[in-house]
């Protein structure tokens, strides 16, 4: 039998159905053996459709510097918490790849800047899903920009993102008419007027994140459960004046709420109790 190597069953058949199972990892380790399998795998590397880099640390840098040179057909692209990603990294495969990119994560990035999301704005109009959660760099201005630009967006992260000002979420839901999934959570900005107008533009919406937004109470609560009828889960945990009253509504819908009944009054009566004894201590000192 004639004698078969590594090099032959890269160009088989066979080797088609094995690669479908091969990491990205297990792609630069065969980079790596020699110069024929360098350059089949940079030829495979062009028609790759995902990067999942979450949580890698700076080693990670060469291997996406490579990937930046190589991608052409990327549809999700997920570097969260990625530290030692900069604009100079990123802007590179976003214009590489704007044509094809659907689903974007770039939450915890801390050293980017707004300079990044010019390419997303400006070419990924197949944009579906965008993760932003605590990019404090994103501003008012690069925001608007977003809303102005797109519309199709189904998923949206915005948690953690201070600078976003009541006006700009109003904009926002009065245009994103096919959102399914948004995270507002720990923006002091949402209020119960933000809730309003969920209520109203945002039938559609399945899953509303808002936790830790201290302005909202169950008069706009009241108004998800009356118009948002295909909301599924609602997370309102440390939201400090929503109470039973509201949350109630969802419940007997079989909507999801991450908070358990009687907590938030358990809560309030606690911190009742507290500010009572509080008093007193003043009034004996």
């Amino acid at each position: 039998m004639t004698q078969l190597n590594l090099l032959d069953l890269v160009y088989s058949d066979t080797f088609c159905e094995i690669q479908k199972f091969l990491s990205l990892k297990d792609f630069f380790n065969l980079r790596c053996v020699n110069t024929t399998l360098h350059d089949y795998i940079d030829h495979e590397l062009v028609l790759i459709k995902q990067i999942n880099f979450a949580g890698q640390d700076e080693r990670a840098v060469d291997a996406f510097k490579i990937l930046n040179k190589s991608c052409k057909h990327l549809q999700i692209l997920n570097i969260s918490k990625c530290q030692w990603m900069t604009n100079d990294l990123l802007v590179p495969i976003l214009q590489n790849n704007s044509e094809s990119l659907v689903n974007i994560n770039l939450s915890y990035c801390e050293n980017i800047t707004e300079l990044s999301l010019h390419p997303i704005i400006i070419h990924c109009k197949k944009l579906k899903k965008l993760i932003l959660s605590n990019c404090y760099w994103l501003t008012i201005g690069s925001f608007e920009t977003l809303v102005f630009h797109h519309s199709d967006i189904e998923e949206l992260d915005l948690s953690g993102c201070s600078m976003i000002s009541e006006r700009c979420l109003l904009l926002l839901l009065q245009k994103f008419f096919k959102l399914r999934v948004l995270s507002l959570a720990s923006i002091n900005s949402v209020n119960d007027n933000i809730l309003f107008t969920i209520s109203k533009y945002q039938t559609e919406i399945i899953h509303l994140n808002l936790f830790r937004c201290p302005e909202i109470t169950d008069r706009g609560v009241g108004a998800l459960s009356l118009n948002c009828k295909k909301l599924e889960t609602l997370s309102v945990r440390g939201c400090l004046k929503i109470t039973d009253r509201s949350l109630d509504l969802l419940r007997n819908r079989n909507i999801h709420v991450d908070v358990p009944r009687n907590a938030t009054n358990a809560f309030i009566n606690n911190f009742d109790y507290a500010r009572r004894r509080l008093n007193m201590f003043y009034l004996q000192v």
